[in-house]
């Protein structure tokens, strides 16, 4: 009996690690899959604030887009959106008309509260950049979604006209959560000596000792795609202002804002040639070059700044969706150190999909240029990072010195 039951606990040994083996394969074949889904899964895509507005009919069909698209790597997801989308006639070419009213989308924090160093980082002090704020994108003049916490809420609330300006508690703390798959990645690229080594200036840059700024960066394209879904005003276009710019003029930008709706035939962004040697704001040059599939031999690209940048309503919805893929894609493997500012995932959309954006030059843009960008060959833009805005106070330079409108 003793070596009975010894034979038959052998073969019950022997039948449960095949078991488990078999259950270990299949449970590593099945995280496998996830592992290269889970960034992509419908519910998990699409960021946006606990508390949602209505989304409008196309969202549905985005949805569906991606449940609905191979898996593989995030451009290809992508691309399957956007063709999806040119299928279905949703990624209207046609700019709106001259006059059109469009909104004006920024958030304005206490960053303060989340880091207590930004003033030792920033280069001014929290009551300048309010003061700054309020004088030039709070004070445009034109339908405004302004996202703030309750301290500049509190601040604001006496200034504001209900009938051109929604105002939007929104704290950082919703933010974070909001951008909660991947800030912590960030934290622990932040964190690692290599990326902090790569350039002298970077271990106390802003993106690397700075929350606030990674949150208020990253999550722009996601508080624009809310207010074109909540638009109180009912436009057809909105323009994401940055808050902190120093080139917006008030009410002098404000009357002069419908210039843009020429840009609006795609999702308008300005941008630099930079040259990308060893890093870009932080972001190594190998899996930038990946990421882009960009050749190895490429040195320049266009870095997009996010200072200004907007569209239609359903080009933000895409744009969106694209982006946030690459993000994702981006901070998937903490190893590859793979974090600059989100100028930088900005640059690898335009790469790879450069039909979704109609640019704007801030090196060399002039009067002459027939450029779908308006780059002129040859020439400097002195306004450089202002240069959009420039334009649309001034008129675009000359060759010879003049501006004209």
């Amino acid at each position: 009996w003793g070596q009975k039951e010894d034979s038959m606990g052998r073969g019950e040994q022997i039948l449960i690690a095949i078991i488990a083996v078999s259950l270990l394969q299949l449970i590593v074949f099945r995280s496998n899959i996830l592992e290269k889904q889970t960034t992509y899964e419908s519910d998990q895509v699409l960021i946006s604030l606990p508390k949602k507005v209505e989304s409008p009919p196309g969202v549905a069909r985005i949805r569906a887009w991606l449940d609905g698209a191979p898996r593989g790597e995030w451009h290809e997801i992508a691309k399957y959106v956007i063709d999806q989308a040119i299928a279905e006639n949703l990624l209207t070419e046609k700019a709106p008309h001259s006059s059109a009213s469009i909104t004006v989308v920024s958030g304005f924090w206490d960053y303060r509260k989340m880091d207590s160093n930004a003033e030792g980082i920033y280069k001014h002090s929290f009551e300048h950049s309010l003061d700054q704020f309020t004088n030039s994108v709070f004070s445009v003049g034109v339908p405004s979604v302004l996202f703030v916490d309750d301290y500049v809420f509190d601040q604001l609330r006496p200034l504001i006209d209900d009938d051109q300006t929604k105002l939007i508690k929104l704290p950082l703390e919703t933010l974070e959560a909001m951008l909660g798959p991947v800030m912590h990645t960030m934290k622990e690229i932040q964190k690692n000596p290599k990326w902090n080594a790569q350039a002298g200036w970077l271990t106390n840059s802003p993106q690397a000792r700075l929350k606030s700024f990674n949150l208020s960066g990253f999550s722009k394209i996601f508080l624009l795609r809310e207010a074109s879904r909540l638009n109180p005003f009912n436009t057809k276009s909105f323009m994401w202002l940055e808050a902190g710019s120093g080139c917006i003029q008030g009410p002098k930008f404000g009357a002069q804002i419908k210039i843009f709706n020429r840009f609006f035939d795609r999702f308008f962004a300005t941008y630099f040639n930079y040259e990308v040697m060893g890093e870009v704001h932080g972001f190594p040059r190998a899996p930038f070059l990946t990421f882009t599939g960009a050749p190895a031999s490429q040195t320049s690209f266009r870095i997009l700044k996010t200072h200004l940048m907007g569209g239609q309503s359903f080009h933000i919805e895409v744009v969106a969706v694209v982006f946030e893929l690459a993000l994702r894609a981006t901070l998937s493997n903490p190893q590859q150190l793979s974090l600059g500012v989100d100028e930088c995932v900005w640059a690898i959309v335009n790469y790879r999909f450069p039909r979704l954006f109609h640019l704007f030059s801030n090196d060399n843009s002039c009067l002459e240029s027939e450029s779908y960008d308006n780059s002129c060959d040859g020439f400097r833009n002195g306004a450089l990072h202002c240069a959009a805005i420039d334009m649309a106070l001034n008129g675009l330079p000359s060759r010879k010195g003049a501006k004209t409108a």
